[in-house]
C-alpha cells in the first residue's frame, strides 16, 4: 500500500533463452527436455503441445534441477524476447528455404542471383560468396533486415508457384506470431 491506495502488480520476466533457462535451473538448449514452458522432448519435436508446466511442481519435470531463481512468477508469464524470437525463428526458416533448393540442385548461379535481386528489390544489402573450401555462404543480416525479408520476399522468384505459396504461408504466420508478440 502506498499512500493509502493499494496496487496490484502481475509480475512478468522477459530475456533470451539461455538467461532464462539459467533463472529456472534449466538444463542446456541441446539436452533431451529443452523446452522452457512445456514437457516435449526433442524427439517428440512436431506433436502438438501447450505450456503446461506449473513452478509450485517444478521437480515433476524433466530438466530442472533446482528451484528456479524466481520462483513466485508463473511460468505463463516468462516471456523470450521479440528480438531472440525472430533472429533465431527467421534464420531456421532462411536455412531451410536454401536446404530445399540445394536439395533439389536448385541453388546454382542462377538461384543465387534471383536471391540477391529479391533482397536488392526489397531493400536490404545481400550477397553470396564461395568460401575455399567450396562452401557457398552469405550475408548475415542484422534484425531489420530480417523483417523486411520476412515481411517482403517473394518466393516465386525461387519455388514453383505452389511450393512458393506454402513457403509464403508458412513465413507470414510467423510474422503474424511475431507481431502479436
Amino acid at each position: 500500500m502506498i499512500s493509502e491506495v493499494m496496487w496490484n502488480f502481475e509480475l512478468y520476466f522477459s530475456s533470451d533463452w539461455k538467461f532464462l533457462a539459467i533463472c529456472l535451473s534449466f538444463n542446456s538448449a541441446n539436452s533431451k527436455f529443452f523446452c522452457l514452458w512445456c514437457q516435449v522432448s526433442k524427439y517428440d519435436q512436431g506433436n502438438d503441445w501447450k505450456i503446461d508446466k506449473k513452478i509450485e511442481n517444478f521437480q515433476e519435470y524433466p530438466g530442472h534441477h533446482k528451484k528456479p531463481l524466481f520462483y513466485m512468477i508463473s511460468l505463463d508469464k516468462w516471456v523470450l524476447d521479440k528480438l531472440h524470437l525472430l533472429l533465431y525463428i527467421w534464420d531456421r526458416l532462411w536455412c531451410l528455404v536454401l536446404a530445399e533448393l540445394k536439395e533439389f540442385n536448385q541453388f546454382d548461379d542462377i538461384c543465387r542471383d534471383e536471391i540477391v535481386k529479391e533482397m536488392d528489390r526489397i531493400g536490404v544489402n545481400f550477397q553470396f560468396w564461395l568460401e575455399k573450401s567450396n562452401t557457398w555462404n552469405y550475408t548475415s543480416l542484422v534484425g531489420d533486415d530480417k523483417k523486411k525479408v520476412l515481411k517482403n520476399f517473394n518466393f516465386k522468384r525461387i519455388f514453383p508457384p505452389l511450393r512458393a505459396k506454402a513457403i509464403q504461408e508458412l513465413w507470414d504466420r510467423f510474422y503474424q506470431v511475431y507481431l502479436n508478440l
